[in-house]
């Protein structure tokens, strides 16, 4: 909204490529409107109607990409939770197994035969 302050073109050119740099400092490089508030309630402002028009192509098409890859990364998420949890039962699974061979031998194997039974009776 600094056009409003600004006495003529070069100010006005002056304040946009600041802001223009300002931002390609933080790596972003969205579009720049030059828009007057004081213009766009008196005798319309194009700046304005550049504003509205792309806010519109955004809401009908950019934010229709967005939202498109953010659940294919939701769907990618869920796929991977699936595969690691299909891993895990796997890996429970072998392990139960295991165990309940090591607990088939502890039942067949004795501690002391009968005749050492009979013998501390």
């Amino acid at each position: 909204n600094a056009t409003d302050l600004a006495e003529n073109e070069v100010d006005k050119r002056a304040v946009r490529d600041y802001v223009a740099d300002a931002l390609m400092q933080v790596q972003m490089q969205p579009e720049i409107f030059s828009v007057s508030s004081r213009a766009a309630l008196t005798k319309g402002d194009a700046g304005v109607q550049q504003l509205k028009a792309s806010i519109s192509r955004f809401s009908e098409v950019e934010s229709k990409h967005i939202l498109e890859a953010k659940m294919y990364d939701q769907l990618r998420s869920i796929g991977q939770s699936y595969t690691q949890m299909i891993e895990d039962h796997t890996a429970n699974a072998e392990k139960m197994q295991h165990v309940k061979q090591q607990l088939q031998k502890m039942r067949q194997t004795t501690i002391f035969n009968s005749e050492s039974l009979t013998a501390i009776r």
